[in-house]
Formats: C-alpha cells, sequence, structure tokens
C-alpha cells in the first residue's frame, strides 16, 4: 500500500474523529447547562411560593419536586442528544468512514 493512500486514510479518520470529539464535548456542556438551569428555575419556583404563598414546604415535598425537576431534565437532554447525533450523521458513523475508506483503497 503507497504512502499516499495511508496518508488519506490518516486524515479521514482525524476528520471524523474530531467531528466525534466535537459532538462529545457540546454534548456534555449541554448536560451542564440543562442541569443548572434546572435547579436555577427550581429554586425560583421555590422562593417565589414560599414568600408569596407562605408556603413552608416539608423535606419530602421539595425531594419529589426536585425528582420531578430532573427526570424532566433527562427526559429533554435524551431528546437533545438523539436530535445532535441525528444532525451530526453519528448514527451511520461507522458506515459511512468504512465506505470512504473502500473507496480511497479503489483508487
Amino acid at each position: 500500500m503507497s504512502k499516499m493512500k495511508w496518508t488519506k486514510i490518516l486524515q479521514m479518520s482525524n476528520h471524523f474523529g474530531n467531528k466525534y470529539y466535537l459532538m462529545k464535548s457540546s454534548t456534555y456542556s449541554l448536560m451542564f447547562l440543562s442541569l443548572s438551569l434546572s435547579w436555577i428555575i427550581g429554586s425560583i419556583v421555590f422562593i417565589v411560593l414560599e414568600a408569596t404563598l407562605g408556603i413552608n414546604f416539608s423535606t419530602m415535598t421539595c425531594l419529589i419536586i426536585g425528582y420531578i425537576l430532573i427526570s424532566f431534565n433527562a427526559c429533554m437532554l435524551l431528546i437533545t442528544v438523539f436530535f445532535k447525533m441525528k444532525e451530526m450523521n453519528y448514527l451511520n458513523f461507522s458506515k459511512r468512514i468504512q465506505i470512504e475508506i473502500a473507496a480511497s483503497l479503489s483508487n
């Protein structure tokens, strides 16, 4: 196998690896952002309800509401990650690499 073909294969794998790394890092930042937002929104809701209505929440009520917020956040995160994967064509990632490497080897 010639040196040029190996160079082309390495360039393609580097290109796809960079795309995967960018998707992975943006997914982690989305996860951190959505977790932070859910806790901020939850805290604001508790403060507003306690201040305006004078409701005193028990510990169990706070845990249940926190669990609901985290469950909602997890569902939103999964939906976001699915659409992000679909957008980056990650679902066909390995198949596309195999086709491009086979095409470069045949040249």
